[in-house]
This record gives structure tokens, C-alpha cells and sequence, in this order.
């Protein structure tokens, strides 16, 4: 196994603070998006100190491209995806210590937006690449760097990589969201619904005339919140839970609302099938539209990502736990994690063994004054080239 040290001669603590600050002044919020500012940024940074690897932009959506960058191997092994997102939250309305923009580097630690989440980790695994090339390492199988758009809200980028064809022959991915560097192996799934109640509107002071749109929905939430869904507990994960986040109807006091709408979140564990709660989703919603004359439902599904599960005595995860300990010093935890992660689409719809690793702990993400350690940066960037350099062997 390569030691950590050997990739760390070969890029220094500068370049990496550099390139991360970097990332973090050009400007990515999510919502609108328009990550291609940064990815063309990436693009010419690597092309400048990668002459040999394939790198190209996947156009998405106007104003939206993922990176792609291969490195080459013997083809002897299959490849291994390093994946961090291109795009941030927005900084709120919050006054912050420094510019979200600034990549100001103070104390020791990097601040700005993206700086933990994950422009930092995508600045870790880019120069983790160049290590290698710069080491002359001879990988037996490509070295691929994913950094995609919109993970922040539908994860449009990572499926339109798994859409066209990306992972084939991809034998393990790195998911670079904050773990502390510890490595998260589960995290839930989760289903988003657009729930509508249609109705026949009237004047209000005649509702027997009308269909009121509201009444029924709330009572379908009710049930919803109510129901008991099958579940075998996941040791490293909370239960499902139900969430209704938005809702809204009616348009004036006196008028009998013909529309109502609500969106719900549902967060998975592995074992549960999206088509079976769809459908219990519609056959609740079905029930409470025979019981209300006049009024019928419509469900939509608005966003759709699978559970992420890989068993901790993997092959991948066995390797990855040994290249943790030589670079932290410890052995790492295994764990699970509460949020979703682009592992969701790359890995969870492939079947793909992965890992989400990352630097900085994940309570800073989409923080105000969100920041990261240039310690644990450093320390993400040996463990990423480490790993790739072990598994392709």
C-alpha cells in the first residue's frame, strides 16, 4: 500500500488551500444553480497539470455542466469514482464574519460557501489525481473525478451521468460530503410527493354549492402521518419518517377553494420499495376521494433516490478502512448518516459498493460562517489519493 506521505510531496499545502479557496469565490448558489463558471474553472486547472487525462464538461441544463475527469489505468481492475457537487446553498440573510464569496483563510480554517460542502473535498480529490500523476503511480484500472450539479436540490447531475452509461465499469465510488472523515457506508433514501386535491369552487357563503379542496387534503395528511409503513430496521439508520414541508390553497375567505396542493417528504431506509408507498400514497388518497363527493386527488412524484447501503465487510469498505488508519492514525467509524448524498443516484440505482468520506463535521453544512480546517483538508486529499492508489493496484 502507497503511503500517504508519497502524494503528499507531490502537491503542497498552498496549492490545496488555494484551489479550494478558489472554487469557493466563484459564485454557485443552488437555486439558480449555474455551476458552469466553476466546472470551466476546474477544467482549465486540471488540463493544466493533467496532460494526460480525458476531462470534458457534460452539458445538463443551460448554465449547468458536470466535470469529468479520467485518468487512465492498465483496464486490469475496474475504475474508481471520487464524486463532490459543484453547487452550494444559497448564504442566507444572516450577516457573516466574512464574505460567503471569500475564501478568506483565517486560524487555520477556509471560510466562504461551499467551503465544507464540498468544495473542499472536490479541491482534495482534483489534487489527489494529480498526486498520482505527478507520483507516476501505474493504476491498474481509469481514475475518475465527478464533480456534478444540482446535488443540492434534485440531483439532476448525477443522474444524467448515471443516464449516460457513466457508471459502467465503475467497481467503487467516494462520495465527498463532511463525515469528519469518517466513513459513512448508509444513509436513507427518500421519496418527495406533490399531493393535489381538486375540488369545485363556490361562493362562501354557499359551500353546499362547492367542493372545498382544503378540507379533504388535511384529512389525507392526517391519515398519511398516521400510517404505520412496513420497515425492517436498519442498524445505522433512523426509522422513516414522514414530512409534510409545503402546502397551500384557496384563493379568497369567501370563495369555496377548488385547489389545494401539498408536498410531503418521506425519508427510506434499504428494504423499502418507493413503488409500494407510491401506491399506498394513491390507494389513502383514493379512500379519502370516495369518501368527499366532488373532490378528486392527483400525486405526483417530484423527486425519487434510493437508499445508499454498502455492508461494512465489502472488499472496497475493507480496503478503505485500511488507508484511514494510515492516514488518521485510528481506525474510522463506520457509520450512517442522516442526510442524502449523490451516492443516492451513482451508487444506490447501480448496486455500486461506496463510501461517503469527507472532510469537516456535517452540523457546519449550510451554516452561516460555514467553514473548513486546512488540517482536515490536507487530510481528506492523503486519504483520497491513498485510497485510489490501493484500490488500483
Amino acid at each position: 500500500m502507497a503511503a500517504a506521505t508519497e502524494f503528499a510531496g507531490h502537491v503542497s499545502e498552498q496549492e490545496l488551500v488555494g484551489l479550494a479557496g478558489d472554487l469557493v469565490r466563484i459564485r454557485s448558489y443552488n437555486p439558480p444553480g449555474e455551476e458552469a463558471p466553476v466546472a470551466g474553472f476546474l477544467r482549465e486547472f486540471l488540463a493544466a497539470r493533467l496532460p494526460a487525462a480525458e476531462i470534458l464538461l457534460q452539458p445538463v441544463a443551460p448554465e449547468r455542466a458536470n466535470l469529468v475527469a479520467r485518468l487512465r489505468g492498465g483496464g486490469a481492475r475496474p475504475s474508481l469514482l471520487l464524486c463532490a457537487h459543484l453547487d452550494t446553498v444559497p448564504p442566507g440573510s444572516a450577516p457573516w464574519a466574512f464574505d460567503p464569496l471569500s475564501g478568506h483563510v483565517a486560524e487555520g480554517r477556509i471560510h466562504g460557501r461551499g467551503a465544507l460542502d464540498t468544495k473542499g473535498s472536490l479541491a482534495a480529490m482534483a489534487l489527489a489525481i494529480v498526486a498520482i500523476s505527478r507520483a507516476g503511480v501505474q493504476l491498474a484500472g481509469d481514475l475518475i473525478l465527478l464533480a456534478t450539479v444540482d446535488e443540492e436540490s434534485g440531483g439532476l447531475g448525477a443522474r444524467t451521468y448515471v443516464e449516460s452509461g457513466g457508471m459502467r465499469g465503475v467497481g467503487a465510488a467516494v462520495i465527498g460530503e463532511p463525515t469528519s472523515l469518517d466513513l459513512v457506508i448508509a444513509h436513507r433514501g427518500a421519496l418527495w410527493l406533490e399531493i393535489t386535491a381538486h375540488g369545485k369552487a363556490a361562493h362562501g357563503a354557499m359551500p353546499q354549492e362547492g367542493a372545498n379542496a382544503i378540507l379533504p387534503l388535511a384529512a389525507l395528511l392526517g391519515r398519511l402521518s398516521n400510517a404505520a409503513f412496513p420497515y425492517d430496521p436498519h442498524p445505522l439508520l433512523a426509522p422513516p419518517t414522514l414530512n409534510v414541508g409545503m402546502i397551500g390553497g384557496g384563493t379568497k375567505i369567501n370563495i369555496v377553494p377548488d385547489r389545494c396542493s401539498a408536498s410531503i417528504d418521506l425519508r427510506t431506509v434499504p428494504g423499502q420499495s418507493h413503488r409500494f408507498l407510491l401506491d399506498e400514497v394513491c390507494r389513502l388518497a383514493a379512500a379519502e376521494a370516495a369518501a368527499t363527493p366532488g373532490v378528486r386527488f392527483e400525486v405526483q412524484v417530484t423527486n425519487d433516490k434510493p437508499p445508499l447501503v454498502t455492508t461494512g465487510d465489502a472488499p472496497f469498505v475493507q480496503v478503505a478502512i485500511a488507508v484511514a488508519e494510515q492516514v488518521l492514525g485510528r481506525i474510522p467509524s463506520l457509520r450512517g448518516a442522516p442526510y442524502l448524498t449523490d451516492g443516492s443516484l451513482l451508487a444506490g440505482t447501480t448496486g455500486t459498493p461506496a463510501i461517503v468520506c469527507g472532510p469537516g463535521p456535517q452540523q457546519m453544512a449550510h451554516q452561516v460562517d460555514e467553514s473548513l480546517a486546512v488540517d482536515e483538508l490536507a487530510r481528506a486529499f492523503q486519504f483520497y489519493a491513498a485510497l485510489a492508489a490501493a484500490y488500483l493496484q
